[in-house]
């Protein structure tokens, strides 16, 4: 599948480098550096040059490159890459042009286990651990002098799980969470509504067990996608919500869930992402918000309503409001409803602050501000900066996502606990004024 693989910073140079055919050698990389020192700005990350693709991701500084001489799967390519960064991670933390150079032999054995002349073999950072036991290794091999475990686990049909995994006490924790971003007009108006979630799964179950987790019927989208396209579901639509793109983690079997609309998996043992998501139709907000400004040559008022659409139970944690000030702001005072705020000098806005935010309540912020008088040659037009939010609303989706049900399926017939929980954190939510 891949030529080589190339770690390289902004000048072009190669800090670390694995040649897997000999279709390709360290020269050719050298077009690739040309391309980063004409272009300040790269937003293709898939370029042909001497024959040569060359699929490319950013991680800080650095440029992680594959090269390929022939068609290859470019999705697989970019997982691959993606992979490699968090196999690194799990290792050293951080990848850096420094963490590189001072962990090139721990790198050169990590890259011949995860390809074997190009083909990705061995992406799983729980069982290279196992095999690799530098930098943050967690597996004592004085358990199992042998390595039987390790090349049955590598081998086998579960190579994420060992199946002698044992836990005092059998439970599995859910947490459905998801990023609301928003970008809505002076006028009211939607501009851009969309939604990334994820299922983040912790589980403490011991042996080999089957988890089946149920959702909504309203959030199936169209498994069939999903098998075309690999792991990566595509777009489908149904009765009250879209599901635009999701993605399963390995554990996952597509065939289950192709066939009754069941996501079926075998959990690795600790915490990993089951399922990631986006929807961007019928996306429920958290809050709604009127405000109105005037504006005069020396004065500016602002009034802010906000209210929320979650029940009474629910409280929102950290609720934070941005309202940008013109930079000629004197005075500004202000006054709140519940919270509080002030007026920050440096940052040219009012910050309102709630500790926790009843659900189904309305609160206001009203300022008055005196502006400074500028002559004309010194007057800047005041850009309007939109209004910015930050939360947390526990126990609400925006995309209308539920767990309708976790069942855990175990030889032994053992009892496990379940824990779910849910949570809507704020991306980008704007209002424009």
């Amino acid at each position: 599948m891949l030529s080589a693989l190339f770690f390289m910073n902004r000048k072009g140079e190669i800090l670390i480098s694995r040649v897997y055919r000999d279709d390709v050698n360290r020269v050719v990389a050298s077009a690739f550096k040309n391309y980063i020192l004409d272009n300040k700005e790269i937003r293709t990350p898939v370029k042909t040059m001497s024959n040569a693709t060359f699929c490319h991701i950013m991680e800080g500084d650095l440029f992680v490159v594959a090269i390929a001489r022939h068609n290859v799967n470019a999705a697989l390519a970019f997982e691959l890459l993606h992979r490699v960064v968090d196999t690194f991670k799990s290792y050293f933390q951080v990848v850096t042009e420094e963490s590189i150079r001072k962990n090139f032999v721990l790198i050169y054995e990590l890259l011949d286990e995860i390809l074997d002349f190009g083909h990705p073999q061995l992406s799983s950072s729980e069982v290279l651990q196992q095999i690799i036991t530098q930098g943050k290794a967690r597996y004592d091999f004085s358990k199992n002098k042998s390595g039987l475990k390790v090349t049955k686990q590598v081998t086998g049909a579960v190579p994420w799980r060992s199946a002698d995994v044992k836990h005092k006490k059998n439970q599995v924790f859910i947490d459905v969470i998801e990023t609301v971003n928003v970008l809505i007009s002076s006028s009211g108006t939607i501009l851009n509504a969309d939604t990334s979630g994820r299922l983040l799964i912790r589980s403490e179950l011991s042996g080999m067990p089957t988890c089946i987790v149920g959702l909504n019927d309203k959030a199936y989208a169209l498994a069939s996608e999903a098998r075309r396209t690999g792991r990566s579901g595509g777009s489908g639509k149904s009765s009250g919500i879209a599901i635009d793109a999701f993605t399963f983690h390995q554990c996952v079997s597509l065939d289950k869930f192709d066939a009754e609309h069941k996501i079926s998996f075998i959990p690795p043992d600790g915490q990993f992402d089951m399922m990631k998501y986006r929807a961007s139709e019928k996306i429920s907000l958290p809050f709604r918000v009127h405000h109105n400004i005037q504006e005069s040559a020396d004065h500016l008022t602002v009034h802010l309503t906000v209210k929320s659409t979650y029940t009474h139970e629910t409280f929102a944690n950290g609720f934070k409001v941005k309202v940008p000030v013109p930079t000629n702001t004197a005075v500004c005072k202000v006054r709140v409803g519940m919270g509080k705020a002030k007026y920050l000098p440096e940052s040219n806005c009012i910050l309102w602050k709630v500790w926790r935010f009843p659900g189904q309540a309305e609160s206001t912020l009203a300022a008055d501000i005196a502006l400074i008088h500028v002559t004309s040659s010194r007057a800047q037009v005041w850009d309007r900066p939109p209004i910015s939010f930050d939360f947390e609303v526990p126990m609400f989706t925006s995309s209308g996502l539920i767990i309708k049900y976790m069942k855990v399926v175990e030889k032994s017939h053992y009892q496990a606990v379940k824990w779910v929980r849910y949570v809507t954190r704020a991306g980008s939510y704007q209002y424009r004024i």
